[in-house]
């Protein structure tokens, strides 16, 4: 039988394998973390992805323990990765976080909800000025004061030339041929 394991937050799925073979690709595709416990015999399948593990049946209780507080840390590293943007503007990316004014914070929603991946203009115009018209001096005005903002935090905004932009972490080398950065 599985069960949930409550995290602050985020729960840790205990999953029987293979008899819940669905409900662990499920629970991979949502990006829940879980813990296969394996029927006695049974080999264990590839991971899926870092928000999983596994133990053998029957489990000790202290190496349960220790297998769930081993996927808390992977669940807090993971979601350090992608920025987080709260209802007030406050961005978070790891320790760090800045304020965003309103028309930048809907910017940069549009650019977390594709964090790493490429946003075009018109996409931008419409989260930052829905029900308006923008222009698309007024888009780069905010994108070169949104590259400010985030710098101090450890994200950058790149420009993917005649396709959009991008907002990534600092450290990571741009995917594209960028410029304006």
């Amino acid at each position: 039988m599985s069960r949930e394991v409550p995290d602050g937050g985020s729960n840790l799925a205990v999953v029987p394998w293979p008899t819940e073979a669905a409900r662990r690709v499920a629970l991979a595709a949502e990006g829940s973390p879980r813990l296969l416990v394996l029927a006695e015999g049974t080999d264990p399948p590839p991971l899926l992805d870092c928000l999983e593990d596994w133990v053998h049946a029957p489990v000790d209780e202290a190496e349960m323990q220790a297998r769930l507080e081993a996927l808390r840390l992977r669940v807090r590293c993971h979601r350090l990765v992608v920025p987080e943007l709260d209802e007030e503007g406050f961005l978070r990316f790891g320790p760090r976080q800045v304020y965003l004014p309103p028309v930048e914070a809907r910017l940069t929603a549009a650019l977390v909800d594709r964090f790493g991946r490429v946003v075009g203009a018109a996409s931008l115009m419409r989260a930052g000025w829905p029900g308006e018209t923008a222009s698309r001096g007024k888009l780069d005005v905010r994108i070169h004061r949104l590259r400010r903002r985030l710098a101090p935090i450890g994200l950058v905004v790149t420009t993917v030339r005649q396709r959009g932009w991008m907002l990534a972490a600092a450290d990571e080398p741009a995917a594209h041929h960028a410029e304006g950065a």
